[in-house]
Parts: C-alpha cells; sequence; structure tokens
C-alpha cells in the first residue's frame, strides 16, 4: 500500500454482533424493481406506476389493482429506474402518504438525498446505507478489506501516481479505476507502455487499482446477509470481454451445480462463507454481489457490488438459485433485522441455466456505427415464447415466464424469456441508455474453452429483436454488410 494514500481506521477482526429487534414493515413500495415483481411473492409490495413508463404493461397485467399506486409527473424523467429523478419531478410522494406505505425499496442504490427524503417524510429504506455502499463498491477500498481479513484474492497493488507504475513488473494485468462498474473503468494491459498512456490521461482519476490476471471466464455469485444468517446463491459466468471500450459486460449465465468439481465447490463455500461474515462485520445488511475468478481450485474474490444487480431478478424467479428461497422475501429479512429463511452458507444444488443478457449493450455499437442518435421504436416488452423461426410475443403477465419446477418433466416456462427496458421511446442513444435486457430461461451461452460462446440459437433471439428496433435509419443493410458482432465474446484470452 502507498505510503502517500489517505490512512483509514484500522480494519479489527471480526467481531460477534449483537442481533437487533427485528422490525416489521406491513407495506412496502417499489419502482419497477424487477425483483419484487417476479416474486412469488410479488403481491406482498405495492407498486408507484406511471403510464409513461414503459413497464408500465408489465405491472398492470402481473399486479393485482390494489397494489398499484398511480402518480403524475411534472416533467419528463429519462429513466423510471431512477428513483430520485421520478421522486423529485412527480407526486409519487404524496401518493406513498395516501397509500399508508410505510417503507421504500430503491431499484438500484441508495444516496444521500434519498435517504434524507426517506427521514423527512417517516419512510424507512430498505437498502444499505449510501456510504456503505460507495465504500464496498470503491475496489481500492474493498482490496484493503479482503487483505485484512486474508480473504483470497488476485495479487495487487494500489497506484497513488503514475510513478508507482514502475513497482509493477507483471504483465498482462488488470486495471481498474476506483468506481469502475459494470465492467466500465476495468481495462486489460499488456504492457508497461500501455499502463503508462492509460494513467498518463488526464481523466484518470486516482488512486487506482491492479491486479494480477488471470486467465479465465469470471464468474459471480450473490450474499444475502442478515444479523445471524447468511444465504449463499448459484453461481453464474459473466460474459464480459475487457478488449472492448464502454463496459463489456454482455450478460451472465447461471451454471448447474455439477460444472464445478466438489473440491472447487468447497472452496467457494469456505470463501463467500468468510466473505459474508466480513461483510457483516463492516456493517453491511442486505445482498451483495461478489465477482470473482478460479485459478485451479482456488477462489479469489474480484470485486463487490453491495446492491441488486442485473442477475438478481432470476434469483427471484427460480428459487431454486437461492436454496429454494424467495429473494425478495430474504432481503426485506435482512434489511429490517429478522432471521433469514435459514442459515445456508453454501452453495446450493441448482440444474438452472438460464441466463440474462443487455440487449441494450450488444446493439448500441450498431446504432452508433449507423450514426442512429434516437431508437423511435422498440420490441414490444412482455414475455416471449422461443420458436425455432423467432420469439413469438406472449404477453405482459410475467407469471408464464416462471419454471414449476426443474424436473426433466415438468418445464413449464422453460423456452419463455422477459424483454424490458426503462429507456422511453424517442430518448436520445447514450451510454446509460437502458435499450433492453432479456431475462432468458435457456442457455445462451456454451462456456468452454475458458470463453464464452454465444450459441447458435441465442445468436439467432439477440439478432430476431435487432430486425425490430426502429429509428430513422434502417438497420438491415448495415447487419447484411457486418458479420455477427456477437458470435464469440470472450471471457478473456
Amino acid at each position: 500500500m502507498c505510503a502517500c494514500l489517505k490512512s483509514e481506521p484500522p480494519i479489527c477482526s471480526i467481531p460477534k454482533l449483537a442481533a437487533v429487534n427485528p422490525r416489521r414493515f406491513d407495506r412496502v413500495a417499489c419502482l419497477e424493481v424487477m425483483e419484487c415483481l417476479l416474486s412469488r411473492k410479488r403481491d406482498q409490495f405495492f407498486y408507484p406506476t406511471h403510464d409513461a413508463s414503459s413497464t408500465a404493461c408489465l405491472l398492470t397485467h402481473s399486479i393485482g389493482p390494489d397494489h398499484i399506486i398511480p402518480f403524475s409527473l411534472r416533467r419528463r424523467v429519462r429513466s423510471f429506474v431512477n428513483d430520485s429523478a421520478v421522486i423529485h419531478l412527480s407526486n409519487m410522494t404524496e401518493q406513498l402518504r395516501h397509500f399508508r406505505i410505510d417503507s421504500f425499496l430503491p431499484a438500484y442504490r441508495s444516496s444521500i438525498p434519498m435517504e434524507l427524503w426517506a427521514r423527512t417524510h417517516s419512510l424507512h429504506l430498505l437498502s444499505p446505507s449510501a456510504r456503505l455502499q460507495r465504500r464496498l463498491e470503491d475496489k481500492v477500498r474493498f482490496d484493503r478489506i479482503l487483505r485484512a481479513h486474508a480473504v483470497p484474492a488476485p495479487q495487487s497493488q494500489i497506484l497513488a501516481t503514475v510513478a508507482d507504475s514502475n513497482a509493477v513488473h507483471r504483465y498482462p494485468l488488470v486495471l481498474q479505476t476506483a468506481h469502475s462498474e459494470g465492467g466500465e473503468g476495468t481495462y486489460l494491459v499488456r504492457s508497461r507502455d500501455e499502463l503508462h498512456e492509460r494513467l498518463a490521461n488526464p481523466k484518470s482519476t486516482y488512486p487506482m487499482l491492479t491486479r494480477e490476471f488471470i486467465c479465465g471466464p469470471a464468474f459471480g455469485v450473490t450474499l444475502v446477509v442478515g444479523d445471524q444468517d447468511l444465504l449463499i446463491s448459484s453461481v453464474r459466468g459473466q460474459c464480459i470481454d475487457l478488449e472492448r471500450r464502454g463496459s463489456g459486460l454482455f450478460g451472465i449465465q447461471w451454471l448447474a451445480t455439477g460444472h464445478f468439481s466438489p473440491r472447487l465447490r468447497a472452496s467457494m463455500d469456505a470463501t463467500f462463507a468468510l466473505l459474508g461474515r466480513v461483510l457483516r462485520a463492516e456493517g453491511f445488511r442486505g445482498a451483495a454481489s461478489i465477482d470473482f475468478m478460479v485459478d485451479g481450485e482456488q477462489v479469489l474474490v474480484i470485486e463487490c457490488n453491495p446492491r441488486f444487480s442485473a442477475a438478481t431478478p432470476q434469483l427471484s424467479l427460480q428459487p431454486s438459485l437461492l436454496h429454494g428461497l424467495d429473494f425478495a422475501t430474504e432481503y426485506v429479512r435482512a434489511l429490517t433485522g429478522a432471521r433469514l429463511g435459514g442459515d445456508l452458507p453454501f452453495v446450493p444444488e441448482s440444474s438452472y441455466q438460464g441466463c440474462c443478457v443487455d440487449f441494450g449493450d450488444w446493439i448500441t455499437p450498431q446504432l452508433r456505427a449507423i450514426n442512429l442518435r434516437r431508437v423511435g421504436g422498440m420490441p414490444r416488452i412482455g414475455v416471449y415464447e422461443m420458436s425455432p423461426e423467432a420469439p413469438q410475443f406472449a404477453g405482459h403477465d410475467t407469471e408464464p415466464l416462471r419454471f414449476v419446477s426443474e424436473n426433466v418433466a415438468d418445464v413449464s416456462g422453460a423456452d419463455r424469456l422477459l424483454f424490458h427496458y426503462s429507456t422511453t421511446t424517442g430518448s436520445r442513444i447514450g451510454s446509460k441508455s437502458d435499450l433492453g435486457s432479456l431475462i432468458v430461461n435457456f442457455p445462451m451461452f456454451d462456456f468452454s474453452n475458458d470463453a464464452a460462446h454465444l450459441t447458435a440459437r441465442g445468436d439467432s433471439l439477440l439478432h430476431a429483436l435487432q430486425r425490430q428496433v426502429a429509428g430513422k435509419k434502417n438497420l438491415r443493410p448495415h447487419l447484411a454488410a457486418q458479420a455477427t458482432v456477437a458470435a464469440v465474446v470472450a471471457a478473456a484470452h
């Protein structure tokens, strides 16, 4: 660690924390939280809704009218996933009070203004504190926490200045800004000259983190941390391209338990149980998405996202990914001090191999290539059934999406997918635009040879949806002229 970095209070050994008296919240509201909408207990939540929201159709067809809270807007918002913007530009606060809502569950992460808003209006905010979330998301600070508690992690070095890079000798390596997110701000660096070039960029902010490059695919897991209990989810593979500018995160796919050897699973159980205790000692309660690599039979933790992620809606959709428990219910229990459905600090048995794909991240480079600045229309939001020719729209109700069971003879919902997005039609296309996510019940990637290869079925699905994107310029001639963009998405090479 660099001596010139600002020192922090020492991180002590993991204490045993006393349990707090749980608070009960009977009327929980959330704004377009897919983790709640896809829950088997979705009727236990209330959903503020505006007609201008592109996902309002999902709510009105999936939720009983008694649990929908209509509100009006004073001005158009770019995305209804942005809780703070909607709160500021609408009468939603008054509507929450009218419906006697006692707590609010943010769609993404907390913030200081949102915490002030909740206190002002006597609402309990069901989220880890904004300060703690930012601390754990900070790649440099989280690396210090891992080292302090001997959690297995790749070798790393913190850079406070360009000169610190002279002490780096092993290449290739991974360079990360402290606040990189979704792959953005994460770079694969092959030489000292390339590292100096990155660090000399005027936009570079210090400190930065370099870590050992581990060859192979990246993985993810979700921990639900309560006062006394810990739940560990199934493992997902991450489809990442470190060579690409931008986020480079195309999606995730859940992996069957048999994908990993018994010895590696034991390493996962031990590492994630330790990390769960560390997060609890740091004061964290809630859901944390953990990225990790595998080196032989050793699990190496990379980073922590102490919030919902692209993968967490499927934890609600498929309970086998979380020991058969309802994810949304367990999340609320963790945030209110109640006991979880069990203390299960190990990876559960599951054969589910569904995936979540960022359609916007896949299609945006192609839209920019033909200078398309705004999208005039998108595929219909809702549930589709996959056929050999193309996905067929099945409706707006999300209930048919779920599996009845995982038995081979009973796989209702196995060929279905959900397409949804939050960016309103006509919005300008930017790096933060939500141009669509796919929650798919069947595998779209083949994880082999240390890479995530898009299957023929996955490629066909993405192109079928792409042909429905409308704008001032036609995409079809451009598509015919270029090779398939996502035929192979390298996880690492």
